[in-house]
């Protein structure tokens, strides 16, 4: 699946089309797989579950407002794509592969990101133990832990902390 913008400068000529979703919503997620197999007839064979939000403030002075906003997008995104993904891989005999995107920080923590460690954190984890049960299925589940990238998202970084 790509977003709107630019999926033509990613698969010119090709087979593609671009729908959007709230992952932190079950029945947003639902729909989406169902709109994604009735206009391909199938369930998505790859499926890259890369949504993410920062709410960078350090533990002390975090509100729970924050927390529960990063958790829900970063971590319970990726456990309803990852289950709607997989209960249609299942549910139609399909193989596939479900790669979730993490971070470096989920592994090893970065100051003034509790929540953002948290949550990749708990991307791993719930990517290791899919693999685990999935793979029976022949669906492979993998995650990706990526460094610093300059994104959008990134842009509000102070350049002090960049420097670090």
């Amino acid at each position: 699946l790509l977003g709107g913008q630019g999926s033509e400068e990613v698969a010119p000529g090709g087979t593609h089309a671009a729908f959007q979703a709230d992952v932190s919503e079950a029945g947003s997620v639902r729909r989406l797989l169902e709109q994604v197999q009735a206009c391909f007839s199938r369930p998505p064979s790859v499926v890259v579950s890369c949504a993410g939000i920062t709410r960078d403030e350090v533990l002390l002075c975090m509100s729970e407002d924050d927390w529960d906003k990063v958790i829900a997008v970063n971590l319970k995104g990726i456990f309803l794509v990852t289950q709607a993904a997989a209960q249609a891989l299942v549910s139609s005999g399909c193989h596939g592969s479900i790669i979730n995107i993490s971070s470096i920080v989920g592994k090893v923590g970065n100051m003034g990101q509790t929540n953002y460690a948290a949550s990749k954190a708990g991307v791993i984890g719930l990517t290791q133990t899919a693999a685990r049960e999935l793979g029976r299925h022949g669906i492979r589940c993998n995650s990706v832990l990526p460094g610093f990238i300059t994104t959008p998202m990134t842009q509000k970084v102070p350049q002090k902390v960049l420097d670090k």
